[in-house]
């Protein structure tokens, strides 16, 4: 990330993690934290919250040791490891501060000093208010049920030791994390998908030849279908593939993501995008630019919104660039 390559030589301090999170979402992630070797201090306001908290941490382990995903005396280990607290301790400030977005702003306002806030959110639903939002960055899970990446949602003005910090959680939590700037990017790209096929729906597409495609997210809306049928120029599954594509570009020529690989790999991963397809903008380079920008622009009258090839393309062909090109960096 450019926030690794700016701070380059200079280690992250490894401390305690002060964690505020409900019992379900202290259940999923506290137990990875755990057992990958760092301190958690659980924190809530009362002592309520707090021992459901601790008590939801304590049944995951149980229900991992009999899934046969842990031994006992790494159970044992692991909870040698986990405090519960309804304030910091002024001694042992936590490196890393991590919430939910219930628990956030409360969490941010009893940090004795300025310390980085990570924040677990499913990214529809905006950040609470926070005194230092400078110091949060956040943590958007794949929309799946056991997701394998995790998008770090950055601003412009994020601290960049912060944003360290996040990756390295995402990493503890054994997700990959993918770097965006403003917003999490699967989201946008997987809405376009079901943009696209409700307006095939219009075009009389049926809705089993747009899930056999394999490229919607489940619980896409599909929209109502058409009486009359209107001919297509490309394979449902090309037009699919091209709205993304060009969706994809737009984040990328407004600098909302890295590089090309990052959304193929987000796709893929975090996605359900079938994986012998590499992902939307390996499969743009496939199909060449030229002959993508072309047919974007033969369907565009088809949903400006969706067709209207982006900017990025004219630029890339006329640079002899390639997708895989942009992933130099």
């Amino acid at each position: 990330t450019p926030e690794s390559r700016a701070a380059a030589g200079t280690p992250l301090r490894v401390g305690t993690i002060a964690a505020a999170l409900s019992p379900e979402n202290a259940a999923r992630l506290v137990p990875a934290l755990l057992r990958s070797g760092v301190e958690v201090v659980l924190m809530a306001p009362e002592r309520g919250p707090l021992a459901q908290a601790l008590e939801a941490v304590a049944e995951a382990q149980l229900d991992l040791v009999a899934a046969g995903r842990m031994t006992q005396a790494q159970s044992e280990a692991d909870w040698h490891r986990i405090a519960g607290r309804m304030a910091p301790d002024p001694a042992d400030p936590p490196a890393l501060a991590f919430a939910d977005l219930e628990h956030a702003a409360w969490l941010e306002g009893a940090m004795l000093a300025p310390t980085p806030l990570a924040i677990w959110s499913p990214g529809t639903l905006g950040l609470p208010q926070l005194a230092r939002p400078a110091f949060a960055v956040e943590l958007v899970p794949a929309p799946s049920r056991a997701p394998r990446v995790c998008e770090v949602v950055v601003q412009p003005d994020t601290d960049t030791d912060t944003v360290r910090h996040a990756v390295q959680l995402a990493i503890r939590l054994k997700l990959t994390p993918v770097r965006t700037m403003g917003a999490a990017a699967i989201p946008v790209l997987t809405q376009t998908a079901s943009r696209a096929a409700m307006r095939l729906r219009t075009l009389g597409v049926t809705s089993a030849r747009l899930r056999d495609t394999g490229l919607l997210h489940n619980g896409a809306e599909l929209g109502e279908a058409a009486t009359d049928i209107t001919p297509l120029p490309h394979p449902v599954d090309r037009l699919i593939v091209l709205a993304m594509v060009n969706a994809a570009a737009g984040l990328l020529r407004q600098g909302l993501s890295l590089r090309p690989s990052d959304l193929d790999l987000a796709m893929v991963l975090g996605a359900g995008w079938p994986n012998w397809r590499g992902g939307p903008l390996a499969e743009a380079d496939a199909i060449g630019l030229m002959v993508l920008r072309h047919e974007l622009t033969q369907i565009t009258d088809l949903d400006p919104d969706l067709w209207t090839p982006d900017a990025l393309f004219d630029e890339m062909i006329h640079q002899s660039q390639t997708f895989e090109g942009l992933n130099a960096d």
